[in-house]
């Protein structure tokens, strides 16, 4: 009687998990034989915060991170089925996943905080958020020579020709996802068997297409296939001045909250510059997140209160002056007798 007992408390957990199974199943096949339609939806929702009325500023931050955390998930998703494998062991996959998601839900938690609480709850989940990330990153950084950390730690997939093809060099009859699976912040989301698609001949160097990842005779393009860019390079090892230039990098968020020297970003900023050096000693990757670093300096000296500070006056001064070279130019033109051109 009590073995009867024990399976009839039981049964409903196991037709609940059984009935999530085969919804995440039939999402999973959704997304990757309608990609394209997928991408349109998270566009949708990302277009649909923009023209949320500006007193719920919540709101729009939640369909913004859903937009995010959905094209994330997506990615994951077409990145398995079309054996799309991210050069990261299973540590650093599952520490970058955990980082993406907090990157992308850190802006909603703090207006959160700051709609539901005061001032001071929202600097204390601002300040929370930041250390973990921090955590995150030194592990990544010192633990596992990870190199030079992008933003977002997982890039999103293009989904593009190459994704197509991928997609079509995939045999159908093997099936893409199992009932033990593994999840997407757990285990690597590429643990299938995998194949290279190409190799190179040890005695002339060149690149060869392996037959068994051949496409189609009909969609053969008689061509070497090039590196895709979601590929991720491997990590370029850092020096000790190196590092410590991504040490303080990581640790700028924090440093103008925590001592009263960083009055402003700029004063880390611009160390963690010079330490890392000239941009073209790292890989591709690496080199973006660079220049994408290069450009929030720019823009940051034309961010309040920089700005109303320095950059204004320099500005102003710089405006004057060219002013005064235009107009001198202009006088001497007409006292030749000559008109003013700048061609």
């Amino acid at each position: 009687m009590v073995f009867r007992w024990t399976i009839r408390l039981r049964s409903p957990t196991s037709n609940m998990a059984t009935k999530l199974t085969e919804i995440t199943d039939k999402y999973k096949k959704f997304v990757i034989d309608n990609y394209e339609i997928v991408g349109k939806v998270e566009s949708a929702v990302r277009l649909l915060s923009y023209f949320i009325p500006g007193q719920s500023v919540v709101l729009a931050e939640l369909l913004y991170a859903t937009s995010n955390l959905l094209v994330f998930v997506n990615d994951a998703i077409l990145r398995k089925a079309a054996h799309i494998k991210l050069l990261v062991p299973l540590p650093h996959d599952k520490l970058c996943s955990w980082l993406t998601v907090l990157e992308h839900i850190e802006v909603f938690l703090e207006l959160t905080a700051c709609g539901f609480g005061n001032d001071l709850s929202r600097w204390l989940v601002v300040f929370c958020v930041q250390v973990v990330k921090a955590v995150i990153k030194f592990v990544l950084l010192l633990k596992f020579n990870l190199g030079i950390l992008q933003t977002p730690s997982v890039a999103a997939l293009r989904r593009g020709t190459f994704l197509q093809k991928q997609l079509s060099e995939v045999n159908q009859n093997t099936p893409m996802f199992s009932s033990n699976e593994p999840s997407l912040f757990g285990d690597d989301v590429t643990s299938h068997v995998e194949t290279k698609a190409t190799f190179i001949l040890p005695s002339s160097g060149r690149k060869v297409r392996t037959l068994n990842r051949a496409p189609p005779l009909t969609q053969r393009c008689w061509q070497v296939p090039s590196a895709d860019n979601d590929f991720m390079c491997a990590s370029t090892k850092l020096t000790p001045l190196q590092t410590a230039g991504e040490c303080l990098h990581i640790t700028r968020p924090l440093c103008h909250r925590i001592f009263v020297y960083f009055n402003s970003s700029l004063d880390v900023f611009i160390p963690c510059l010079y330490l890392l050096g000239d941009a073209n000693q790292y890989n591709k990757t690496e080199r973006k997140e660079l220049h994408r670093r290069h450009l929030l300096m720019a823009l940051y000296l034309l961010r309040s209160p920089f700005y109303d500070k320095y950059t204004k006056a320099i500005v102003g001064v710089s405006s004057m002056v060219a002013e005064g070279l235009f107009s001198c130019l202009d006088d001497i033109n007409i006292r030749n007798g000559g008109e003013w051109s700048l061609a």
